[in-house]
């Protein structure tokens, strides 16, 4: 019976028993992947079982394969495990629990395909291990002790509808879990269209002492971290960004830290203990922490706590969900402290905002809140914020039933202050029914620390807004709006009292502002019925003055005054009104005042017409059609569309197009005397007249004319432009026409373009004709549409191009196909060889283009000579330039030749090129070029480019021994060059706008040149570094002719190329900054020594220089004074005026002015500094000073100011004027220039006068008299205050008798001696013999062409008529010289007389009667050593006799006379400019101070 009972279970176990055997397991791994093969229709298999006692297994080699009945596809894998082990507790299973001690899978692989509806899952698992306590299947509950998963990838695709799961089950289990660790996991979640992926990758995932109660919905989690991980998030609708990009966020180091997580049905709970993360734009999380929790309808959060590194954010928030409900009321409390930093600000809003006001924004702002209440009751106690450095203030509120709008009431008490001492207060009042009453008053307000406009000042007015509604087309609207300013200033103007009224009732707005400033004084009206079917109003215009240069609408000086009206009415359908009436016109700009006629404007537009009418003197534009407004609009569409399918379609169809052409007119005839052509004038095309004449309809097509006499634009005048349209029933023609006469002073051609455009295509000639008629470009093309392709072919004549005559082939033709492919086979061969041709490669079929172009042996100069306002180029150009295009590329290449190269007449030499350029699939092109000079290699260029919202580019440029003159031809007036070599390596690297530039430039036996002023500055060997798009100089040298250092020390930083900054300090001792003889370029030569010591400072857009200059006494300096009061060849401008009446264009050549930079120089010229100003082209009048004197120099955009004084010590000039003859004055030594803030209108205290010896007749009878004879400067260089001068010092009666005479009869006595050389006053005009004046005349000419032909020497003749006592005459022949020498240390002045008469006894007749050498011992000029010798000086003991002597000179200025003493100066600059850190010595080296 035991046995009987035993069998089954030995029969068991036996079975049991067997399963551990290999065979059997092999045996039974077979019949399960058969049997589940079967079950799932796939293809599953293991490769190993392994079943150890009691429960331990594992597998190896498990797949599962979905299959396909196509045998061409290969099968989805659903699951791959390379291994799984799985150890169960074999006890546990007898106590009615599951114990899994390991459950272990090593790279697994997983893929639902479709079997999860509307998603997809698939991915790897390197490493899963799940340890198990217990699954109590008794009591639903799971005990979970640990999990883990690492280095697994997972990729989620969701698909964009998604069944609604309608089932309903229970879920009684209870799983609790010790640790679950996730590491080096990383997860993708796609969503629809592939445009929108989440990734994210898990550094460390910890969760540890969990409770999930599925059957109570209740969750807790203990702890849960999340270190080192990323998350990624891209929507690929839209490009990427550098900056923070909501549709591209990358978040890296992400760290989290929450506690406590407690969840259920109605609260939520937890402890944020850490968070911190950077995303790739910048922005940092440092901090995050806070109590978070729900209650029923209550969310709770205290002592949050958010920061990054320049912002904070902490408070306290207590808020019911039903707070804003309308039928229960919850309550909501805020407690906020916030702190936002401008670097986050810069960071967040770098897509929106302009980066130049970001960087006027405040570096902090504070905010702190307080608030509790809910829908029918809201108290703001306390809302108060401090902007750093701008402004703090506070914000009280209540507002009642803020959920409806026309119960809501509410009250606001502002108060703001500025930290500079403004303020806004104001009180804001808002009723039920929208009813609102605002007022607020502004004190002190600094706009200019708030918007982006210079020159502003402070603000103070009153605001008051009262009224009730805001729907302009509801009758219930009414309001009013007051401003009044009382305090604004712009740019020096006041515009206090200026003031704004706007009123809004029944439909009605009346509107007025009243500005009271001096450049915008006047009054703008509104007036007008608004609504919503028709709008019917006026603006009122009554302008005193408007300064659009003061606003800086407008670059230059225009001001406009007006008075009038416009008329509006419009339905705002087909029917559209406008009338106006300007009066009163004023208009000033750089030139003149003018008053423009009055100005007619009338404006109809229906349904079927439209007509338009302006007349303002000598303008008048009539406009008409046959359609409405909106017609026209779609006849523009349509006839925009035809263009656009007759180009598509390869056709031409000018009677399809003529049918759709409206009937309309237009008529405009202008001259030069209305708004019209002064505004046009003013944005640089002025003209004398023009005239249109056009006619549209679809009968007779387009037909008219058009004219423009003297156009002047950007210094090119043209004298007449016409172009004339002609439609016939087969063709449109058309000519445009360029002719500039004889007259002009620029160029003189005949250019002439006639097309004619008919069904199958369009034929062009082009011409052009010098001043002498003779024909440099005469041009002939046809073009033919056909079906395939557009041809181009040149006539077949010969075509000419700079003068020379180039010959077709005979089958020349370029053919455009579809996708622009060309075909060509183009060659103009003149008979000398000179030609050009285009061809291409039609059999290579692979590429989109195979395009080559050929020049051989084209003459430039040919060429730029017929082009009108081209440069002057020469040289012989020969070269290719090939480019082949295909799908995924372009590549251009050319090897260009040009030999004896010249621009503007500055020779460049033999110039090569070699480049290649190559466009990529990704966006970025290649460029590689190499260039050379005189076939030596001097520079190479390499790098990409890449285009994009931000263009990037990688390149690198290398110079070889590079001659840096050639870039001399390209400076105008030769007013700077360079010598020397390059050599050096540049890399540049980045965005385009603020790319990374770094090497090392070489520049060897190089130097900065000047021809027309003479400066040339050798400078040093020494490399210059550029690191970061910043040059630094390092004690960076310049030497004058002399070897003295000019030192640089600093940066200039160009990394922003919109933003470049200086950083320098430039100074030197006795540098010879000009040393050069007179040349055709000169406008200074000489020699001139200085000291400079300088800071310069800034954006170079704003730089400030600050500098000290002393002009040494060393100095010799030639100056050419141009376009000045003095100069003497433009003096008869003063007197008569010549003008042209057929050019009523003036063409004005202005000064250039240096913008954006702010200049104080202090100017010390030291005595001994000889300057020497040429007033006229043949040097012969001149101005010739030594002196001294303190001056500064103050520059900016808005002035230019000089000020101080310039003291002349000695000096001469020597000047002719239209009715005085050439004449040297003395200057006299208490003279001085006062410059008083105008440079060009110093005032002035000269004293110039010359010694004229002529004969006095008296009832004594006639002798020689010596006088002083000249002219006094008073007033200003341009009012000069002239006052002639004439005494006679020594003969005290006619020095008597001049004192009688009045000063008027004096400076006509004075000018008469200037003038003629006779002293000519009423008792010795009657006395004059033909033989004075002929000998007066004589001299004159005779010092007026010595004056001109020894300019360089002081040379004046003289003859003097006697009538002796026995009555006959004698003639006495005097001369006068004098020269410098030795860079004017040396002056020598001989003087002699030869006398006809007889010598009286005891004198001696000498040749030479005078003779002075004077030497400069010092370079101060104040200290002299004179020699002299006189003849015949009379002496009233001993007679006549010879004088010989020396003498020693020295000058000295004094405030007080125990200053003689002293002998130590103390050279005070005139402004405390800061002391230079260089210092410059003996051998050529710096030190810093």
């Amino acid at each position: 019976m035991l046995a009987l009972i035993a069998t089954p279970f030995v029969f068991f176990f036996l079975i049991a028993s067997l399963l551990y055997l290999p065979p059997v397991q092999k045996w039974a791994v077979g019949m399960a992947v058969e049997y589940a093969s079967e079950a799932t229709g796939m293809d599953v298999s293991i490769g190993h079982l392994s079943l150890r006692f009691p429960l331990d297994i594992q597998l190896d080699n498990i797949s599962v394969c979905k299959k396909n009945n196509d045998q061409t596809e290969q099968n989805d894998t659903i699951l791959s495990v390379e291994r799984a082990i799985c150890n169960v507790d074999f006890h546990s299973i007898l106590d009615g629990r599951i114990g899994i001690d390991i459950l272990q899978f090593d790279n697994a692989g997983v893929n639902t395909a479709e079997y999860i509806p509307d998603s997809r899952i698939k991915g790897r698992v390197g490493y899963a291990l799940l340890t198990c306590e217990a699954i109590d299947l008794k009591n639903d509950s799971i005990l979970l002790d640990k999990i883990q998963l690492s280095n697994a990838s997972f990729e989620v695709c969701l698909s964009d509808t998604a069944k609604q799961d309608t089932t309903t089950s229970e879920t009684p289990w209870v799983v609790t879990f010790n640790d679950i660790n996730v590491s080096k996991t990383g997860v993708a979640v796609v969503l629809p269209g592939d445009t929108l992926t989440v990734r994210a990758g898990i550094g460390n995932l910890n969760v540890s002492d969990g409770l999930l109660d599925l059957k109570k919905g209740i969750y807790s989690i203990d702890v849960f971290t999340v270190n080192n991980s990323d998350v990624k998030y891209d929507n690929l609708a839209y490009n990427p960004t550098n900056q923070l990009d909501y549709n591209h966020l990358l978040i890296k180091e992400l760290n989290v830290g929450i506690k406590s997580i407690y969840y259920s049905e109605d609260s939520l709970s937890l402890s944020v203990s850490a968070g911190n993360f950077v995303e790739k734009s910048g922005l940092r999380l440092s901090e995050l922490s806070g109590q978070i929790g729900m209650s029923g309808n209550c969310l709770i959060a205290n002592d949050l706590i958010a920061s990054t590194p320049y912002s904070s954010l902490s408070g306290n928030l207590i808020f019911d969900m039903n707070t804003f409900s309308s039928e229960s009321h919850g309550q909501m409390n805020l407690m906020m402290e916030c702190s936002i930093g401008k670097d986050d600000i810069a960071i967040v809003s770098a897509n929106v905002l302009e980066e130049e006001i970001i960087r006027q924004l405040p570096k902090q702002a504070n905010f702190i809140a307080k608030a509790h209440g809910n829908s029918e009751h809201i108290k703001v106690e306390n809302l108060s914020f401090d902007i750093h450095n701008m402004f703090s203030g506070h914000i009280i509120c209540d507002v009642t039933n803020i959920a409806d709008m026309k119960r809501m009431a509410a009250n606001f008490n502002l108060e703001i202050n500025e930290t500079q001492g403004g303020s806004i207060n104001g009180n804001i009042d808002y009723k039920p029914n929208i009813c609102y009453n605002a007022n607020l008053s502004l004190q002190n307000i600094a706009l200019k620390r708030y918007i982006p406009i210079a020159n502003i000042g402070p603000l103070s007015a009153n605001i008051n807004i009262k009224g009730q509604g805001y729907d302009l087309n509801s009758t219930n609207t009414d309001f009013n709006i007051d401003a009044n300013i009382s305090k604004l200033k712009y740019a020096g103007d006041d515009f206090s009292g200026s003031a704004m009224q706007c009123r809004f009732t029944d439909g009605m707005l009346f509107a007025d502002i009243t500005s009271t400033a001096a450049h915008a004084q006047g009054n703008v009206s509104f007036e007008g019925m608004l609504s919503q079917n028709n709008t019917s109003a006026t603006f009122g215009i009554n302008l005193s003055n408007l300064d659009l240069n003061f606003f800086d609408i407008v670059d230059s000086p225009f001001k406009i005054g007006a008075c009038g009206h416009i008329d509006i009415d419009s339905d705002f359908k087909n029917n559209h009104a406008l009338y106006g009436h300007m009066s009163n016109l004023c208009i000033t700009d750089s030139a003149q005042t003018y008053h423009p006629d009055d100005i007619e404007l009338n404006i109809l537009a229906h349904a079927d017409t439209t007509d338009i009418d302006v007349v303002c003197g000598d303008f008048k534009l009539c406009a008409n059609a046959n359609e409405g407004y909106s017609s026209l609009m779609e006849v523009y569409g349509i006839i925009s569309e035809e263009i656009n399918r007759q180009w598509t379609e390869r056709t031409i169809d000018e009677s399809n197009l003529r049918r759709k052409l409206p009937t309309a007119t237009l008529y405009m005839k202008t001259g030069h005397e209305n708004p019209l052509a002064r505004f046009m004038s003013y944005i640089g095309y002025g003209f004398s007249s023009a005239y249109i004449d056009m006619k549209t309809s679809p009968v007779a097509g387009i037909n008219g004319t058009l004219s423009v006499d003297t156009l002047n634009t950007n210094g090119i005048l043209l004298d007449k432009i016409s172009a004339n349209l002609i439609s016939d029933t087969d063709k449109i023609s058309y000519d445009i026409s360029i002719a500039n006469g004889q007259d002009n002073p620029q160029y003189s051609f005949a250019a002439l373009l006639k097309c004619e455009v008919i069904n199958d295509g369009t034929t062009c000639t082009l011409t052009i004709d010098d001043k002498n008629g003779m024909r440099g470009i005469d041009i002939g093309i046809s073009a033919v549409v056909e079906a395939e392709h557009i041809g181009l072919k040149f006539h077949d004549r010969p075509q000419i191009l700079g003068y020379k005559e180039f010959m077709p082939n005979k089958n020349n033709a370029i053919r455009i196909g579809k996708g622009m492919r060309l075909s060509s086979d183009v060659m103009l061969v003149a008979d000398d060889g000179v030609g050009f041709r285009l061809y291409t490669n039609d059999a290579n079929v692979d590429a989109l283009q195979d395009l080559t172009l050929s020049v051989y042996k084209l003459d430039l100069a040919s060429i730029f000579s017929i082009l009108p306002y081209t440069p002057n180029v020469k040289g012989v150009l020969n070269g290719d330039f090939h480019a082949i295009v295909d799908k995924e590329s372009t590549s251009i290449s050319s090897n260009i030749d040009v030999s004896n190269l010249s621009y503007e007449n500055s020779p460049i030499g033999n110039i090569s090129t070699e480049i290649v350029y190559m466009p990529h699939s990704d966006g970025s092109h290649y460029v590689d070029g190499i260039i050379y000079k005189e076939d030596k290699e001097i520079a190479t260029l390499s790098g990409t480019y890449v285009f994009g919202k931000e263009d990037y580019i990688d390149a690198k440029l290398m110079l070889k021994d590079m001659p840096v003159d050639v870039i001399n031809g390209f400076i105008p007036d030769k007013i700077l060059g360079m010598r020397g070599y390059g050599n050096g390596e540049l890399n540049v690297v980045g965005n385009v706008s603020k790319p990374k530039i770094n090497g090392i430039l070489n520049l060897e036996e190089a130097s900065f040149i000047s021809l027309p002023y003479g400066i040339e500055l050798k400078i040093d060997d020494d490399a210059v570094r550029i690191e970061d798009s910043r040059i630094y100089f390092d004690k960076f040298q310049f030497y004058d002719n002399a070897s003295n250092p000019l030192i640089m020390n600093g940066s200039l930083d160009f990394s922003d190329f919109e933003h470049i900054w200086a950083n320098l300090t430039v100074g030197g001792k006795n540098i010879l900054i000009i040393d050069a003889k007179e040349n055709k370029y000169s406008e200074a030569y000489g020699k001139a020594y200085v000291n400079i010591f300088s800071n310069i400072k800034g954006e170079l857009s704003r730089l400030n220089v600050k500098a000290k200059l002393d002009v040494l006494p060393t100095t010799n300096l030639y100056y050419i004074l141009r376009d000045s009061p003095l100069t003497t060849d433009n003096r008869l401008k003063e007197l008569v005026t010549f003008t042209d009446f057929n050019d009523s264009i003036p063409v004005s050549k202005m000064l250039p002015t240096v913008e954006g930079v702010d200049v104080d120089l202090s100017i010390g010229i030291h005595d001994g500094a000889h300057i020497t100003c040429w007033l006229n082209s043949n040097h012969s009048n001149y101005l010739d000073i030594i002196g001294n004197g303190d001056l500064r120099m103050q520059y900016s955009q808005e002035k230019m100011l000089l000020t101080g004084r310039y003291t002349i010590s000695s000096g001469e000039m020597k000047y002719s004027l239209p009715i005085i003859p050439l004449k040297t004055f003395v200057i006299s030594e208490d003279s001085y220039l006062d410059f008083t803030g105008d440079m060009m209108n110093p005032r002035m205290n000269i004293t110039a006068t010359e010694k004229v010896r002529t004969s006095v007749n008296d009832n004594n009878g006639s002798r020689m008299v010596e006088f002083d004879c000249g002219v006094k400067l008073t007033k200003t260089l341009q009012d000069m205050g002239l006052e002639f001068l004439i005494s006679a010092p020594e003969d005290n009666s006619v020095s008597d008798a001049l004192n009688t005479l009045s000063l008027e009869e004096r400076g006509k006595l004075a000018v008469t001696m200037l003038t003629t050389g006779m002293y000519l006053n009423e008792n010795s005009s009657s006395n004059i013999t033909m033989n004075s004046a002929l000998s007066a005349f004589l001299q004159q000419e005779i010092n007026n062409i010595a004056g001109s032909a020894l300019r360089t020497l002081d040379l004046s003749v003289g003859l003097e008529n006697n009538t002796l006592a026995d009555g006959t005459m004698s003639m006495d022949y005097s001369f006068k010289f004098a020269k410098r020498f030795w860079n004017n240390r040396v002056s020598v002045s001989i003087g002699g007389k030869i006398s006809s008469k007889p010598q009286s006894s005891g004198r001696s007749n000498s040749f030479f009667d005078n003779i002075e050498m004077q030497y400069r011992l010092s370079d101060t000029s104040n200290q002299y050593l004179r020699l002299f010798y006189k003849h015949d000086v009379y002496d009233y003991l001993e007679g006549y006799l010879d004088q010989y002597g020396a003498g020693y000179v020295w000058k000295r200025k004094l405030q007080n006379f125990k200053d003689i003493f002293k002998f130590k100066s103390s050279n005070m600059p005139i402004i405390p400019v800061r002391r230079d850190s260089i210092v410059v010595n003996r051998n050529n080296t710096t030190q810093n101070k």
